[in-house]
């Protein structure tokens, strides 16, 4: 069986700080693996968990899959294809998209798929760029709202979505307790 959480949302909604807490938080024990070709991933053994993209403990505000190639969609999706057993988890714009998100639904079963949508104020969103000092303009910011719009539009995925807030550290806490019981249960 084959469990997939995919974890979107505009620029500075949480998403990295979340996995990366996650991977802190969770006690299981991660290796750094190449799952396929352009596909870096975390896995840990134990569980049969992998969350792709690259994480380290640099304060690299771009991680997950935002350090992956543009072009590890087809080695994602044949890295999925060859999976028999064991939990997906990723986070970022690389791979959190339509097509991406509709080959996990016809690979999976529905039970075992969920796609978080991570969503922030405005305010909040504004003081997360300032606070990470990056330089993505509002083209840029925009584009990936409208991205993110898109996919809540998509009929075919609706049924697998969930959006939640990701503004306090309390909404935080019940986003990890998700990713968590998402992880553990058969």
């Amino acid at each position: 069986m084959i469990k997939v959480l995919a974890i979107g949302g505009e620029p500075c909604s949480g998403k990295t700080t979340l996995i990366k807490r996650f991977i802190r938080e969770s006690g299981m024990k991660f290796e750094k693996v190449k799952a396929a070709k352009l596909l870096d991933a975390l896995y840990c053994k134990e569980s049969n968990l992998y969350i792709f993209g690259i994480y380290d403990d640099s304060t690299d505000v771009f991680q997950g899959t935002d350090k992956l190639s543009m072009a590890v969609q087809p080695s994602a999706v044949e890295f999925l294809e060859g999976l028999s057993e064991g939990t997906v988890i990723f986070e970022g714009d690389r791979l959190f998209n339509s097509k991406f998100l509709g080959c996990i639904s016809e690979k999976v079963h529905p039970d075992n798929f969920r796609i978080l949508i991570l969503k922030a104020g405005q305010e909040v969103l504004n003081e997360r760029h300032i606070s990470r000092k990056d330089d993505q303009d509002d083209k840029f910011k925009n584009s990936r709202k409208t991205k993110i719009s898109n996919i809540q539009a998509n009929l075919d995925l609706r049924e697998y979505m969930t959006s939640l807030p990701n503004n306090t550290s309390e909404d935080q806490e019940k986003l990890l307790g998700i990713l968590k019981e998402f992880c553990l249960t058969v």
